[in-house]
């Protein structure tokens, strides 16, 4: 590698990177000592300015035309850090960029350092540009990097979210009921209350006295009709998911047909069976988010793109508010988030996208990588660069990952498979272990783990412990809470999916838009207020007669204010209902005050329908509950006043209501397992609720606030808490705490540890037997690639597959690879049959997708 550019090419010690920086003409003399102390490992011949860099890995000569004073190469390289492929990225002059890049490549400061470069250097202003992410979390971190590297400024100006938020953000500025079919007042269901929607659609349909073979001829041959005059039948939650996942797929189709019709295509897309057996149940779901004003995940942006071509001026005027488009994770996108990319980049040709075939692993959503070669035929003036070098992973592991990438099959050709340079040299072997059964899996993870501890050779966040299907971690879970380690899931139940918190947020969204049915019934009778099923059908009947939906019948009952025997129900039920529809109408106007904040909302709703109360004396968890409630609550306060607040607060957890960012959820677990044993011994009912709801707080300092707990445990009573007393550590280190990561592999997805233990290789496992082969290979080279310095791949002899419950199995046929790139280890036990059964018996209903 030579250098004649007139600068310094300097290499940094850890990470090395190399590093370019402007300065002064200087003579080898002076060269020598400047790189021996500021870099080492480097020799100068005194008779040139030829450099030698000798690395751990390879020596190679480059020569010095000028260096810069002693230090200013170390502040360069702390405030870029970029090698020449990343330069390339972020400076090209190509208007049309498609970045390849492969995993710990940068690809993160590769998109910052470019929204950097158009701002300084090529003049494009901040409120210019888009930047589309998958994740809360992916936009969070981008908009931190900026605001560091380019000032609070000039960063706050920049546009940045996920395809959901940029669309719900369009649709509240321009959405009409006329064209789009709802207002800019919508609502946002998440995926159970959409749920919701189509459960009521099916169970109707299922119980109509009217039912036909048109609609449902499995229901008459199943002999089901004659059972609906006893009992209403009800519809199983997975006929709920797969009706859901093929009106997503409809919606897809049918948007691809409309853009192709809306373009003057000849060519019409001839519609699968299965998309036409369910139109009508797509219909009248469409109808019935409607009547609620709401909209679903997909119809953000669906909706969003209807509008682009339906009417040119919103299409213009977005296109050239946004001028310069820049994605990240490319090879995500669906077919709408395709349409949507290529629709705001039609004129403009200003597009940046970063992404790697070889890490899509999110097809069974509807995802299509093959949108990353698209690119080529939408926009041929594409250029495309590559990111290859990675500065993550060890050489061994690195060579493993590349033998497991190019064992796929391509359909694509025109991407061909990167050719991953390792940065670091050398590396562990990879360890490849066969077990008997879970439990020794989770015994060796552990003992592992602790002698590293004990070692002080890493810290409990160096650990990742990664699995295909969530039930895999239930073991690890409890292996580390018997062993007093701390332990994370990532995308674990998130604060937004508990009973009390859904309950609120439904509150709020009645007070937003009166019209939202789903939410009405989540909240007319909770707490209880006589408003059971029964009379809630009755009304239902009553405003069935009038065409009336629920909402609207509930607002004619509050103006007219009908007898009860029109209404077919008691006097104490009418009066309850004119009483929750007087609460409705105080919240609204609580809401509409612009000295309100949304957290006083919160307050008015907890105190008025007297909620806390009901929690208290609903079951034994009555204060974990209400610990969630105030951890709402302090989500709520961040908010500001009236109306507008509440709809950005709304928003903002209608998008995050189902994110896999769920937080630090496993430590929580670990403590309340032990810690409410103490609570019902000693009465600490503000101790366990401190500790649920301020987790950054130490335990040992909360559990030793109280004397009666102190003394006891220190006597010598609860000896079984011991371990976990004295092993529980927190590590405050912002809002991270130091703790293993359990988390399956698709949650992985963008983390890196020192160790990585990937669980479960077995046929059936990974590759899951529901699994594409292809999409598999790339989750387990993800995985894979997770790791920094150690991989300890694990598979055992019998074990529980999904849909095939617990047998004997085969190891996975992703390890058929050459044996001098791991090494093998086997483990046996004697018992091992009779603890993974007993084990797992309990556990086979839980082996799902």
């Amino acid at each position: 590698m030579m250098a004649s550019c007139g600068c310094t090419k300097m290499i940094h010690p850890v990470m090395r990177r190399v590093v370019w920086a402007p300065g002064k003409l200087a003579s080898p003399l002076k060269v020598k000592p400047l790189i021996e102390t500021g870099f080492g490992g480097v020799g100068v011949s005194s008779s040139s300015f030829l450099v030698n860099l000798r690395l751990s890995y390879r020596t190679f000569p480059v020569r010095i035309t000028s260096v810069v004073p002693r230090g200013a190469g170390r502040r360069v390289f702390s405030a870029l850090g970029l090698n020449e492929e990343q330069v390339a990225a972020v400076k090209t002059e190509a208007n049309c960029v498609r970045v390849v890049a492969g995993p710990g490549s940068g690809k993160t400061l590769v998109l910052t350092c470019r929204i950097a470069h158009l701002i300084k250097n090529r003049g494009v202003k901040p409120s210019n540009m888009l930047c589309i992410t998958f994740t809360n979390k992916a936009a969070n971190e981008l908009r931190e990097r900026l605001r560091k590297l380019l000032g609070e400024e000039l960063s706050a100006k920049l546009n940045i979210g996920t395809f959901h938020s940029i669309c719900a953000r369009i649709l509240r500025e321009v959405a009409t009921k006329e064209e789009v079919g709802v207002d800019q007042d919508f609502v946002i269901y998440d995926e159970q209350d959409a749920g919701k929607v189509v459960k009521g659609i099916l169970e109707e349909i299922l119980n109509a006295a009217d039912c036909n073979s048109t609609v449902n001829q499995d229901v008459s041959s199943a002999g089901l009709g004659s059972k609906k005059k006893s009992k209403l039948l009800t519809v199983a939650s997975k006929e709920v998911q797969e009706t859901l996942e093929l009106i997503a797929g409809l919606k897809q189709f049918e948007l691809k047909n409309f853009v192709l019709k809306r373009s003057n295509s000849s060519k019409v897309l001839r519609m699968p069976l299965k998309y036409s057996q369910v139109q009508h149940l797509a219909k009248r779901y469409e109808n019935a988010l409607r009547a609620y004003n709401a909209v679903d995940f997909d119809d953000l942006i669906y909706l969003t793109v209807r509008l682009f071509y339906l009417r040119n001026d919103v299409w213009e005027k977005y296109q050239k508010r946004w001028s310069y488009v820049l994605a990240d994770e490319f090879q995500d996108t669906d077919v709408a988030q395709y349409i949507l990319v290529r629709k705001l980049c039609m004129t403009n040709k200003n597009l940046f996208v970063v992404g790697d075939v070889d890490q899509a692993i999110y097809g069974w959503r509807g995802a299509d990588y093959k949108n990353m070669q698209n690119l080529e035929r939408h926009f041929p003036e594409l250029t495309t660069l590559e990111l290859r070098r990675n500065y993550r992973s060890s050489q061994s592991i690195l060579t493993l990952a590349s033998e497991i990438i190019h064992q796929s099959s391509r359909s694509n050709t025109s991407l061909r498979p990167l050719k991953l340079e390792p940065m670091k040299s050398g590396g562990s072997p990879v360890t490849v272990s066969q077990f008997d059964n879970a439990d020794e899996e989770a015994k060796y993870v552990c003992n592992k783990i602790r002698s590293l501890i004990i070692s002080k050779q890493a810290s409990y966040k160096s650990f990742g412990i990664l699995y295909r299907t969530r039930h895999q971690g239930q073991r690890f879970e409890s292996a580390f809470i018997e062993n007093g380690i701390p332990y994370s899931v990532s995308g674990a139940t998130s604060l937004l999916s508990y009973k009390e918190i859904k309950d609120l947020r439904a509150y709020l969204q009645l007070v937003w838009n009166q019209g939202d049915g789903i939410a009405l019934e989540r909240v007319i009778n909770t707490p209880p207020r006589g408003l059971g099923p029964t009379t809630i059908k009755k009304i239902r009947d009553w405003a069935s007669e009038r065409s009336f939906s629920l909402p609207q019948a509930l607002q004619k009952i509050s103006e007219n204010q009908p007898s009860h025997k029109d209404l077919g129900i008691t006097a104490k039920a009418r009066k309850s209902l004119l009483e929750f529809c007087d609460l409705m109408k105080e919240l609204v106007e609580i809401s509409s005050s612009h000295d309100n904040t949304v957290g006083m909302l919160v307050e008015e709703i907890l105190s008025r329908t007297k909620y806390l109360e009901h929690l208290e004396g609903s079951d034994e968890n009555g204060d974990k509950r209400t610990g969630h409630i105030e951890e709402f609550q302090a989500l709520a306060n961040k908010h500001g006043c009236g109306r507008p607040a509440l709809s950005v607060f709304l928003e903002s957890i209608a998008l995050n209501a189902d994110s896999e960012e769920a937080g630090e959820v496993g430590g929580r677990r670990i403590c309340e397992l032990r810690l409410r044993c103490l609570c019902r011994i000693c009465s600490l009912k503000q101790a366990f609720r401190q500790t649920m709801c301020n987790f950054s707080h130490s335990f040992v300092a909360i559990f030793c606030t109280s004397k009666v707990a102190k003394s006891s445990f220190l006597n010598g009573q609860y000896s079984e808490l011991q371990p976990l007393f004295y092993s529980w550590k927190y590590v405050q280190n912002g809002k991270k705490l130091d703790t293993v990561k359990l988390s399956t592999l698709h949650a992985a997805k963008g983390l890196e540890f020192d160790y990585v233990f990937i669980s479960g290789l077995e046929e059936g496992t990974l590759p899951h037997i529901r699994g594409d082969l292809d999409e598999e290979r790339r989750l387990f080279y993800v995985g894979v690639t997770r790791a920094k310095n150690h991989l300890f791949i694990t598979h055992r002899r019998r074990a529980l597959v999904p849909d095939l419950g617990f047998r004997q199995t085969k190891v996975s046929s992703f390890l058929d690879l050459p044996k001098r790139l791991f090494k093998e280890e086997r483990h046996e036990s004697q018992d091992s049959w009779n603890s993974t059964q007993k084990g797992y018996s309990r556990g086979y209903a839980e082996a799902n997708w």
